[in-house]
């Protein structure tokens, strides 16, 4: 009997599949707040606009609702939308598989894998929201520039690379670091070509990203005088400016919410107050107090310039802004909750917290999830450092995950914008605790006897 097709990626995308359509199918989300405003923008692309509620706009990047109304031609049904995006994700699934097969054969099914479960994506099948298209351009960019790194003739990968790199920086601005670091990656690995070479090669890339990503920042800049893709960055700040505008003991108690979870940290210390959301709502009530006599551009930079006025004006606030960091890239990089994969385990149970209805079970389910949370952060670590260790600069994963961390430093974070790097993150903890715990395997231990090279962990 042929089992050759049981190496292949085809049983983990039927398990994908049914895991992003039981989401449409269960869970379909609705079109309200940011997916409103997709919706409406995705509207007036199709009339030959770019508008909301009749306004022109820049505050969300264009290339999702481009890619609605593109399906809008073909039907105005948002369940089409959806189940578009799970075809999305069982392509991530077959991307992923290739990409990793091109760097290592073994690696491949774990990577088809770590994609197919990576239920804190799959479930954005089910939402009006860009992170599975983002996430599809993330393993789309990936694998043409693992394609790119083994080619004997490169420049239709690398021309196609350039414009998928666009197509994602025009979808979500926070990931242009991804195609940025895996070009680092490219000129790194092509050194041994020549300096002229590699020249050459990266000013196409660079070309490529100025002729498609102009138009747009023309538009912008004759419009609204921002020469850029979005004007969110006000914003972004402000979010962080209230939050390091609260007291030390705030900050304290949310790195304890973020680390143990809400509901421990407030059994364990009843007065604790951890910043969870609330600075949302501070920005946007300060954000419709700007916008009554002025547009959200001017409301934006206004809201940016109180914002920087509050982290700059003595030490304290400074380091408190600083300080965030930490706390947000926690809820960044979260395990998504079984039960709401939206959002981190950090709120697990907080409804029976507060209702005083939290039983002895319940509390050892918390623990036992926050001690899978610090195996998946340790994981991560670990797998980064075997990773880089193992396959140098060509171990792709690492540039993504780095990427993505770095451009959220100064951001107020939440576990949804980690989803399109999932399938990464999920491989980065499965590897590296095999890594960990193949060793004991090889010398012997639990009555197994495995050869060290088997699995291809060492030389």
């Amino acid at each position: 009997m042929n089992t050759h097709w049981l190496r292949g990626p085809w049983i983990a995308m039927f398990a994908g599949f049914v895991l992003a359509a039981s989401f449409v199918v269960l869970q379909p989300g609705h079109i309200a707040k940011d997916a409103g405003e997709y919706d409406a923008l995705a509207q007036s692309i199709v009339q030959g606009r770019y508008e909301i509620d009749g306004q022109a706009s820049m505050l969300r990047e264009p290339g999702y609702p481009t890619l609605r109304a593109s399906i809008r031609v073909i039907s105005d049904s948002p369940s089409v939308v959806l189940w578009f995006q799970v075809l999305l994700f069982v392509a991530i699934i077959w991307l992923v598989w290739d990409s990793f097969r091109r760097l290592e054969s073994r690696l491949a099914l774990i990577g088809a894998w770590s994609a197919a479960l990576s239920y804190g994506l799959a479930v954005y099948a089910s939402r009006h929201l860009l992170e599975m298209f983002a996430a599809f351009l993330v393993a789309l960019v990936v694998w043409f520039a693992v394609r790119a790194m083994h080619a004997e003739k490169i420049w239709k990968d690398l021309i196609l690379f350039s414009i998928a790199s666009a197509a994602l920086i025009l979808t979500r601005v926070p990931l242009a670091l991804v195609p940025i670091s895996l070009a680092i990656m490219l000129a790194w690995y092509w050194k041994s070509k020549g300096l002229f070479e590699v020249a050459k090669r990266g000013s196409v890339f660079v070309a490529i990203l100025i002729a498609l990503l102009s138009p747009w920042v023309i538009r912008n800049g004759t419009t609204f005088g921002v020469w850029s893709i979005t004007g969110r960055t006000g914003i972004q700040v402000a979010a962080r400016a209230y939050k390091a505008n609260e007291s030390w003991g705030r900050l304290r108690d949310s790195l304890g919410s973020v680390v143990v979870g809400r509901s421990l940290n407030a059994l364990k210390y009843p007065q604790s107050k951890p910043i969870i959301l609330e600075q949302w709502k501070w920005v946007w009530d300060r954000f419709a107090a700007w916008k009554l006599d002025r547009s959200e551009i001017d409301a934006d930079k206004a809201l940016r310039k109180e914002a920087f006025g509050i982290l700059l004006s003595d030490v304290p606030h400074f380091l408190r802004g600083g300080l965030w960091s930490i706390v947000d890239m926690g809820r960044l990089l979260a395990l998504p909750s079984p039960l709401a994969p939206e959002f981190g385990i950090e709120g697990m149970f907080w409804p029976k917290v507060e209702a005083k209805n939290i039983g002895m079970m319940d509390r050892w389910i918390l623990v036992l999830a926050h001690l899978v949370q610090a195996a998946w952060w340790l994981g991560m670590l670990i797998g980064l450092f075997f990773g880089f260790k193992r396959f140098g600069r060509r171990f792709f994963p690492g540039y993504i995950v780095l990427a993505v961390v770095i451009a959220h430093i100064p951001a107020d974070n939440i576990v949804r914008y980690a989803a399109p790097i999932q399938p990464w993150l999920i491989f980065l903890v499965m590897s590296g605790w095999w890594y960990m715990i193949l060793p004991w395997l090889t010398r012997g231990k639990f009555g197994l006897k495995l050869p060290a090279n088997r699995y291809g962990t060492s030389e």
